[in-house]
């Protein structure tokens, strides 16, 4: 569900290795014309367990995601993830963003 923050996990177990995360989030879409869609996801992630700190709110994760379909052969979106850590993580953990953009071509 998300393409950043498996990154954030390498300290506890390695990268991907989803453990001791408990996640509360909402997600809309939105069409903004035939061919393209907004989604926006939001995640306030939690865990059963402190692990780097003394508190168990790992933070606040906002995914963004632009959806293109040119036609049957030709499509793509764009990612924009925001994480800012919460009390889970060592005072002074940084927030970050990432993004990606893919192109795809079927044929």
């Amino acid at each position: 569900w998300s393409d950043s923050y498996i990154y954030a996990l390498i300290a506890e177990k390695g990268v991907a290795y989803w453990t001791n995360i408990i996640s509360f989030f909402a997600k809309t879409s939105l069409d903004i014309v035939p061919d393209l869609t907004l989604s926006l996801d939001y995640h306030h992630m939690k865990s059963e367990q402190p692990y780097f700190a003394e508190g168990t709110n790992r933070g606040d994760l906002i995914i963004g995601r632009l959806t293109y379909k040119a036609n049957e052969h030709l499509t793509g979106h764009f990612i924009w993830e925001g994480f800012n850590p919460g009390d889970f993580y060592p005072a002074g953990a940084s927030s970050y963003g990432w993004a990606r953009m893919e192109m795809m071509l079927k044929f």
